[in-house]
């Protein structure tokens, strides 16, 4: 179907439909939804009018008007994506879902949290601490990102090492597919093989197949303390050996293991005012967690042991105050990244643990020759790394975005494949979205491609959902 442009007469159609102070079209509203948290102004498109309905049954009318009048719908939650899934490419309307913000229920007896999709993370995790539990499912964006977000990209973070990403602990997803039909995949229960399981094919589709409207998640025993040590290594393989080697001699696994390089931890370290803890060209945050101080200590103490013979540079362990340090700088490397310059690009790879290290080296010659900078940092425990090609500082003077552009196309024409080679993806945890659709043949192959626009074609007959993402 061929989508049409909204017109005057439209807005005033929506606004009747669903209440003028759920329809905006002021300069505000239509900019902060032309784009999401990647910096590169190119993958910025600006909607006709952004949506804010408060029920399901709003957006199952909105979506049911909308496929009767070819009209494109892109679907935003907290737009801290870095893929650029939210943006409107084909224009139209955007759904904004911040106000379908309740938690329904909390239930410690099946361990389960009923939400909306406008529910925040980090309020979510507030509100079960009183209970003893915790979603485990959460990026590292959880201050601000919507539980809506994190199911339709699937989302990952920090501590999937051992938690795993959003999927593993979504129980069923409530949807209005494209044609505006309310339904529920999945329900309560933690086990059921009746039937396909349409829940997992909701989980990443980044708002293609439908828009996720509520979801209840299962949840799990909160842990009551956490240790960490920070350690500088030469090389990530060192961390990698480390790592495994500490992971089988305990038979316990690491809640989270982090990596920055040297230039993201300094960069990390001045944005949170201090001086950078250690200097090493690969600095690895370990962190075990447990059911009391003693728990979460015998892992970390572990892998002390080991890095005092791997390593000169070694902070911890520690439960305290130099953790919460540690984590700020780790956390705070991505915004003050991007502040660094428009000419940057966001990476997302995912790969085998024991391939990692070659990727990076091979990646850090291709940059060269390129004359791109590549600060590293991530989620070395699952082997999920976050690159940012860019060029910064003098090397930015005379360059325009058209050369820009030009680098970073060049520079991931060779780096792509050797990821495809090496048994990766090209995204881990931030999706397709509008980003990395030209790429998809080199990792999924036209068969498959073609296979997933069939699953499309049943879910969103017209093409009215996020038209021109993930497939």
């Amino acid at each position: 179907m061929t989508l049409r442009a909204l017109t005057d007469a439209d807005i005033d159609v929506l606004s009747r439909m669903i209440g003028e102070d759920a329809v905006a079209v002021d300069e505000r509203s239509l900019n902060r939804a032309s784009g999401d948290h990647l910096a590169d102004p190119a993958y910025r498109r600006r909607p006709a009018c952004v949506v804010r309905p408060s029920s399901s049954e709003q957006v199952g009318e909105l979506l049911r008007w909308a496929n009767r009048e070819s009209v494109a719908v892109t679907t935003r939650g907290a737009g801290s994506g870095l893929a650029a899934g939210c943006v409107p490419d084909a224009g139209g309307l955007v759904l904004e879902m911040k106000r379908l913000k309740q938690i329904v229920e909390i239930d410690p007896i099946d361990r389960v949290a009923v939400v909306e999709a406008g529910v925040v993370t980090g309020a979510l995790d507030r509100a079960l601490e009183p209970y003893g539990l915790f979603f485990a499912g959460y990026p590292m964006s959880s201050a601000v990102s919507q539980i809506g977000g994190n199911i339709a990209t699937n989302a990952g973070g920090g501590r999937a090492v051992k938690y795993g990403v959003t999927g593993r602990h979504v129980l069923s997803v409530e949807v209005v597919t494209g044609d505006g039909e309310h339904r529920v995949f999945g329900g309560r229960r933690r086990k059921d093989v009746v039937g396909y399981d349409l829940r997992s094919l909701m989980i990443g589709s980044e708002g293609t197949l439908g828009v996720i409207v509520g979801a209840t998640l299962s949840l799990l025993p909160r842990p009551k303390a956490y240790c960490s040590l920070l350690v500088g290594f030469d090389t990530p393989r060192a961390a990698i050996e480390v790592m495994s080697e500490a992971m089988r001699s305990s038979g316990a696994l690491f809640s989270a293991v982090e990596v920055m390089d040297e230039y993201c931890m300094e960069l990390g370290a001045t944005t949170r005012r201090t001086v950078p803890p250690l200097v090493a060209p690969w600095s690895v945050l370990f962190e075990a967690d447990g059911s009391d101080e003693r728990e979460a200590a015998s892992l970390i103490e572990t892998t002390a042991s080991m890095c005092s013979h791997a390593s000169g540079t070694m902070l911890g362990p520690d439960q305290g105050e130099q953790r919460e340090q540690w984590w700020a700088i780790r956390e705070s490397i991505p915004w003050a990244l991007k502040r660094q310059s428009s000419f940057q690009g966001v990476e997302d790879i995912s790969l085998p643990i024991s391939r990692l290290t070659p990727v990076l080296e091979r990646m850090r010659e291709i940059a060269a020759t390129h004359r791109l900078s590549t600060p590293t940092f991530g989620h070395l425990g699952d082997g999920n790394m976050h690159i940012h090609p860019m060029i910064a500082g003098d090397a930015a003077d005379g360059v325009d975005a058209e050369e820009w552009k030009r680098r970073e196309r060049a520079f991931l024409g060779q780096f792509y494949p050797i990821i495809a080679d090496a048994g990766g993806t090209i995204s881990g945890e931030h999706g397709v979205g509008g980003k990395r659709t030209g790429d998809l043949d080199l990792m999924l192959g036209g068969e498959y491609r073609r296979l997933l626009r069939g699953v499309k074609q049943v879910f969103d007959p017209n093409g009215i959902l996020n038209p021109g993402k993930a497939i």
